[in-house]
């Protein structure tokens, strides 16, 4: 879709700048991938006058706009299971940036819905097997992509109930990959470090990727 597009539809909610890439955005080798991890939009209001820093490649991992502070946290988390920059595909669900971050933007899960089946057919398209997993950053993501009728909670009860530490199955959500959630790790609440469990779980689940 394209910013002209989007505003139709979301007027007064769209920022006309070009979209960040994907990582890595050359050179992809689909068998070579073992995690997507996903982003809800690039909005990030990080220059100094509180306007949206230009970024050249999602979470800023790398060209214009670079910025540790984006994927920090995330990396560390995928680490803990044995995933690099070298294993992973990262794009965003809602490619667009918003005049509003993501918590406070009503439009933001109508946008996301919309978007779901510009990135699967990506992913099919690229050939990343469909049985690798994607890796959900963050709650409003988890409630966008799940089908009708599925079952949703707050993260931290998602977190701790063992019988819903499992992916969220291809069936059951909009991309038709299996899901789990990894929310931004660092030193916080959803570090893996302090999920034992559910570490070793996707942990396991990797290694027959």
């Amino acid at each position: 879709m394209t910013v002209t597009e989007l505003v139709k539809h979301f007027p007064d909610k769209i920022v006309d700048l070009p979209y960040p890439k994907a990582y890595p955005g050359e050179g992809l080798n689909p068998l070579a991938i073992k995690g997507i991890v996903l982003g809800c939009d690039p909005s990030n209001f990080s220059n100094k006058d509180g306007s949206t820093r230009e970024l050249e490649t999602v979470f800023g991992i790398e060209g214009k706009g670079k910025d540790k502070r984006y994927f920090t946290g995330i990396l560390k988390n995928l680490s803990q299971v044995g995933l690099t920059l070298e294993n992973i595909y990262v794009q965003n669900l809602c490619r667009n940036y918003f005049t509003q971050v993501t918590s406070k933007n009503k439009q933001w899960n109508q946008a996301a819905q919309l978007w779901a089946a510009t990135l699967k057919k990506e992913l099919e398209d690229l050939k990343i097997p469909k049985s690798v997993p994607v890796f959900l950053t963050s709650m409003e993501l988890y409630r966008a992509l799940l089908n009708s009728g599925v079952m949703d909670d707050k993260a931290e009860v998602l977190y701790k109930e063992a019988q819903l530490l499992q992916p969220i199955a291809s069936k059951d959500n909009l991309l038709g990959r299996p899901l789990f959630m990894l929310f931004r790790g660092g030193n916080g609440k959803y570090s893996l470090e302090k999920w034992p469990a559910y570490k070793a779980q996707i942990h396991d689940l990797l290694m027959n990727v």
